[in-house]
């Protein structure tokens, strides 16, 4: 074991780990950055969505044609929502089929029966 004298150079260990904390401390800052602007754009994108659903629930959508709870037309419906009256077109069928399942409506006991009627 060697005493250093005041005139020595300071021993290699001393200069060896203040490298390392230095690169500990610039990597630490460097994820608290990150870490600070992902919460940023996080908080930001949430009050972006929040006032753009707000701007969206004044007016919900363009009554091009008026409709209550009794209109049974489906064109007017169809008129102020064009993408739900093309998928209702497309499930409507009117005409039967050999196996009769794809009737949107039963057939009338009636036509089947004309002695049922009074």
């Amino acid at each position: 074991m060697t005493i250093p004298t005041p005139n020595s150079p300071p021993p290699e260990s001393a200069n060896t780990t203040a490298e390392p904390r230095s690169r500990n401390r610039a990597v630490w800052l460097a994820l608290l950055f990150a870490i600070a602007g992902i919460a940023t754009f996080a908080v930001a994108a949430l009050l972006v969505t929040i006032f753009e659903h707000r701007q969206e629930a004044r007016t919900p959508f363009v009554r091009l044609v008026e409709v209550d709870e009794i209109t049974t037309d489906p064109a007017p419906w169809g008129t102020n929502w064009p993408m739900q009256f093309d998928s209702y077109v497309r499930t409507v069928d009117d005409e039967r089929t050999q196996y009769g399942l794809s009737s949107a409506l039963p057939q009338s006991k009636l036509d089947e029966h004309p002695w049922l009627r009074r």
